[in-house]
């Protein structure tokens, strides 16, 4: 189980996909690694869709991501070195590459059906920017993790940073587990060896008429005996037994707690995704009702045109009809002419 690898590819799934499959990675790093590396993976929250986006530019325009990166460096030298002309190239260039990369994200958007609100196409240009202004921001889009958009204030210091999947590393996992599987006792702190109960060593006969034989005979009958020592477990093994509990219990209690935070971010990502989701319909309807609208208008005017040049034909209409009454009556004067010509 490459844990590095499952977490690129989750962050590369289909919005609807990412908490079943964060979900069922946890389930499966619980069994193969550890329960912490597990309680890591299922707090992982959703990405919103701008973070989404940006972490598919940077797996599908992964050139242009990189060179927007490398960019930024330049364009930091070129400010240094006070190199305007440089600075200006730089800059177009910038444009260009923004311009292209959000293109390319509102094309990702509409074919995942998730749409593309301005707020999201304003977010997304802040993130670029910020990946441009700051080294470690353009390192965290590269990785394509993101969990939230990137912030920055111009062309400097970025002051909002962004959540990235934070797990350790396979090899830190798997060598926690074998290490405790090939030696149980490195599993807890190692407790101090027991130290055998001492039997008190004789004394010397006392002087008869001194009292010190009474008190050693007192010091061996309150002494403890050997088979009392060895069934009495020593103290400091209660305490060592009474930490561990302790410890367990609160890394359980950590863990409940871990679980809790991760089920009320994915219910804000989800409320989130369903607002932007709405605002995204509403736009679109916004849209629709102004095409529809110019559609109408439009329409309108055709029917305007269309009416006026039916009054025109018939206007023709009626200009023909009486030119060809006027014909009809000339033709009918000429034959009667005719005929009186014909009678004489």
């Amino acid at each position: 189980m490459d844990v590095e690898a499952e977490i690129s590819t989750l962050f590369g799934l289909p919005l609807e996909e990412f908490v079943a499959a964060r979900n069922a990675l946890g389930k499966r790093a619980r069994t193969d690694v550890s329960a912490d590396l597990a309680a890591r993976i299922k707090a992982l929250r959703k990405p919103t869709t701008t973070a989404w986006l940006a972490n598919q530019l940077a797996r599908r325009h992964r050139e242009d991501v990189d060179e927007l990166v490398d960019l930024g460096a330049r364009m930091r030298e070129a400010t240094a070195a006070r190199d305007g002309d440089l600075l200006r190239e730089l800059t177009a260039r910038r444009k260009e590459l923004v311009d292209a990369l959000s293109r390319a994200a509102r094309e990702l958007a509409g074919a995942a059906g998730y749409g593309m609100s301005d707020d999201v196409a304003s977010a997304l240009g802040e993130t670029l920017h910020a990946a441009l202004a700051d080294p470690a921001s353009g390192e965290q889009l590269r990785a394509g993790r993101l969990g939230r958009a990137l912030q920055h204030t111009g062309f400097g210091p970025v002051i909002g940073g962004d959540e990235t999947a934070d797990v350790i590393s396979l090899g830190q996992a798997r060598s926690v587990r074998e290490q405790r599987r090939a030696d149980p006792t490195t599993a807890t702190p190692a407790a101090p060896a027991a130290t055998p109960a001492t039997t008190p060593t004789a004394t010397p006969a006392a002087t008869p008429g001194t009292g010190d034989e009474g008190g050693a005979d007192e010091a061996l009958a309150t002494a403890p005996s050997p088979d009392a020592a060895r069934t009495e477990p020593p103290r400091h093994e209660n305490r060592r037994q009474e930490r561990d509990r302790r410890r367990t219990e609160a890394s359980e209690e950590l863990e409940r707690a871990r679980s809790a935070v991760a089920a009320a971010d994915e219910h804000v990502d989800e409320l989130t995704a369903a607002l932007e989701h709405r605002r995204t319909q509403l736009h679109d309807a916004e849209a629709t009702v102004q095409r529809l609208t110019d559609e109408l208008e439009s329409a309108r005017r055709q029917l305007e045109r269309t009416r006026a040049a039916v009054d025109d034909t018939h206007a023709e209409l009626e200009g023909a009809g009486a030119e060809a009454e006027a014909a009809r009556n000339r033709r009918r004067e000429a034959t009667r002419h005719l005929a009186r010509l014909d009678g004489s």
